[in-house]
């Protein structure tokens, strides 16, 4: 059985309410803690930046950090459905294909192309699998 790694990013909400929150510990750094406390002032501020840019990037951009990395039996996936397994996925993709060659059919059936046209799209069908 294969374990396989989800990455899961904290929510838009979330990461919006950390960003807002970061930029007042920066704020509150560079008034209150760096005049104050000097050189831990300066990391009390650095590592402020840092988590309200982490917090700007997943609530703002789509190249946002996970923060949580889950371990899980591919078959637990797949029960959940979260990770189709791969019969369920050739199933689909014959079915997806079984309805194009259907639809192919019908419209020759109908007269509205030609057997070359029928044939020519036929295979072109039959090639993508």
């Amino acid at each position: 059985m294969a374990r396989r790694r989800v990455q899961v990013r904290p929510g838009k909400g979330q990461s919006k309410l950390g960003f807002a929150v970061g930029i007042i510990f920066c704020l509150i750094g560079l008034i209150i803690v760096v005049p104050t406390f000097g050189p831990f002032g300066l990391f009390w501020t650095a590592i402020a930046v840092v988590i309200t840019v982490q917090n700007y990037r997943n609530a703002f951009t789509e190249e946002g950090s996970p923060t949580h990395v889950i371990e899980v039996e591919e078959e637990d996936l797949a029960g959940m459905g979260f990770a189709p397994d791969s019969r369920q996925m050739a199933d689909a993709a014959a079915d997806r294909t079984k309805a194009r060659l259907d639809a192919a059919r019908q419209l020759y059936d109908e007269g509205a192309i030609t057997r070359e046209e029928y044939d020519r799209k036929r295979e072109e069908i039959l090639a993508q699998l």
